[in-house]
């Protein structure tokens, strides 16, 4: 009976005990607060204001590379940036090179600079005051209508120009998403209808985060725009080929010729020389000037010849011998053909540089040896006339019909006025 009677006790206590641990567990959930509609909303509004910060870091980040990718040369371009910061610094670069002006590459790079200044400025300040979302809106918005603007001057084709004006919508609709969340948060923050702590529904943008994205977004960025330009040349490889040549083919040929000659740093001489001559593109002496300088400047020896042969001549620049000399003398010291026929032929007229006939029939001598046509005709000309050497009547036919051979004109016509001589 005692066994029995401690059972129904024991029993009756572990219910008690239950309905107190479920008593308790009903109190607990009456005090914890369930977010209402207007904390989901505010935390929705809060997760768009950080996307939308968080492109506009993108954007800065990427824009910031490109101009140091001008900087320093490399002929590489992220499609998700500003337009202006790299145009700038392009353009200054540019007219740096046409005008031998260094003014203009710092400039460029100052403006760049500072573009990029702003946009950080407005990144950092969106994260407490919605009017600098507003101000990168303004500036984006400016930054796409130069963009198309500028379109046809822009080396973009097809697929990457529409991704490109695909990217910029996209920022600009990502602002203006930021704009009005951060009008609804500043509403939200203002009213006592929150419930639930406002900080704890702000999302946190961590360093370590940041970094992380914006490696993963990089990488994203290589490998698609490798991707377009992979696929542009697959579509160029698929072309039809040209069934006929029609005078419009010879001209799409040539044509196509010339744009692949402005992506080839060892064919910007000869495109500049079609410039120069209006070969297979419209005659523009500037451009084949800035061409000249653009190859000269990176130490080519032909290049070199011909931006001096310009500043000889003073073609699309101010004539000035002592630079054009200079520039000779740059060319000759790497064994080029024609910058020793002009160092050469400066020598023997006392061109910018003290008469030195020894010298002139030197360099003239070696550079008919490399096969150049107008060095060959004039070391003729030394043999036939006695200039530096002994007459040689032998030898000036030599060097003539060397020359000749390759439609030298004069020195065709110095072999006829020989043979009427006979």
């Amino acid at each position: 009976m005692k066994e029995e009677q401690e059972k129904v006790i024991s029993g009756e206590t572990e219910n008690k005990k239950t309905e107190v641990e479920t008593e308790t567990s009903a109190e607990n959930q009456e005090n914890v607060q369930m977010p209402s509609p207007v904390d989901l909303a505010y935390a929705e509004a809060c997760k768009k204001h950080s996307t939308s910060i968080g492109n506009l870091g993108l954007v800065v980040i990427l824009s910031a590379i490109n101009v140091i990718f001008v900087l320093i040369n490399i002929n590489l371009n992220f499609m998700f940036s500003a337009f202006f910061p790299g145009a700038i610094a392009t353009f200054g670069r540019e007219f740096a090179i046409i005008y031998g002006q260094k003014f203009f590459r710092f400039a460029g790079f100052f403006l760049a600079l500072c573009s990029i200044a702003v946009y950080a400025g407005c990144w950092f300040g969106a994260k407490k005051h919605r009017g600098f979302l507003i101000a990168a809106l303004l500036l984006f918005l400016l930054d796409f209508v130069m963009f198309i603007i500028f379109l046809s001057k822009i080396e973009l084709e097809g697929i990457s120009i529409f991704i490109e004006v695909i990217f910029h919508i996209w920022v600009i609709c990502s602002l203006i998403s930021g704009i009005i969340a951060a009008g609804k948060m500043k509403f939200y923050e203002n009213s006592n209808q929150i419930k639930v702590i406002i900080e704890e529904k702000k999302p946190e943008m961590t360093a370590w985060g940041v970094i992380k994205s914006v490696v993963a977004f990089i990488f994203c960025a290589v490998i698609f725009s490798s991707w377009l330009m992979y696929m542009d040349e697959r579509v160029k490889d698929n072309k039809n080929p040209v069934p006929e040549l029609s005078p419009e083919i010879k001209e799409s040929i040539v044509n196509e010729a010339v744009k692949s000659l402005r992506t080839a740093v060892d064919s910007q001489v000869e495109l500049g020389i079609r410039y120069l001559n209006g070969s297979g593109v419209e005659k523009n002496v500037a451009e084949a000037v800035r061409l000249f300088r653009l190859s000269a400047e990176q130490g080519y020896a032909a290049g070199q010849a011909w931006l001096g042969s310009c500043y000889l001549q003073g073609i699309g620049v101010e004539k000035n011998v002592t630079e054009a000399v200079r520039l000779f003398r740059l060319s000759a010291g790497q064994g080029n053909a024609l910058g020793q026929f002009a160092l050469g032929l400066c020598y023997l007229e006392g061109a910018g540089v003290d008469k030195n006939v020894a010298e002139a029939v030197r360099l003239l001598r070696l550079s008919a040896e490399q096969g150049n046509d107008l060095g060959q005709v004039c070391l003729g000309i030394c043999y036939l006339q006695g200039i530096g050497v002994e007459k040689n009547k032998t030898e000036a036919v030599k060097y003539l019909r060397l020359s000749a051979g390759q439609g030298n004109q004069e020195a065709i016509t110095l072999l006829q006025s020989i043979e009427n001589q006979k």
